[in-house]
């Protein structure tokens, strides 16, 4: 025999249900943005090259590792839930680190100008096996697109 619903007892139930597949959601972002930081350090010791030495790296592998800045300047932001639904997390290398040597370039500008100009993808690569471990062992889907904010001049959010 059905019975009928207290009055707001299906919006507590509902509320409840939605924050709590936030909170979810939210943690698992952080373990997509933890292992995304990861898999770009490590690509990013795929090869070595010295300081001020030419490039060892073909085109579209990851660059050289030099003075080991960029590597250190990877790193996200807090996972964040968006509007209708939509969360985000920033992933890339982070703002106040600079190369030790040359013009002392800020690495979050680096970081992209590698990946961009100099088909030397590292961070994108990242993101995508991070992503795609994630999505295979749970079966969420993900949406990826550069962006800027939160203090990083370029990356993934």
């Amino acid at each position: 025999m059905a019975t009928i619903l207290e009055p707001t007892l299906f919006t507590q139930l509902f509320s409840r249900m939605a924050t709590e597949s936030d909170e979810a959601m939210l943690v698992m972002l952080e373990v997509v943005a933890d292992t995304a930081v990861a898999r770009a350090r490590e690509l990013l010791l795929m090869y070595r090259a010295d300081v001020l030495g030419p490039s060892t790296s073909p085109r579209g592998a990851p660059p050289a590792f030099r003075s080991g800045t960029l590597r250190a300047s990877m790193g996200h932001d807090t996972p964040k839930a968006g509007d209708f639904g939509a969360f985000s997390v920033l992933i890339g290398p982070r703002e106040g680190f600079q190369t030790p040597y040359g013009t002392h370039r800020e690495a979050a500008v680096y970081g992209g100008y590698l990946e961009h100009e100099q088909d030397h993808p590292f961070l994108k690569r990242a993101v995508r096996e991070a992503t795609a471990l994630q999505r295979d062992l749970s079966g969420f889907s993900f949406n990826q697109w550069m962006g800027k904010g939160n203090g990083h001049a370029w990356g993934f959010r």
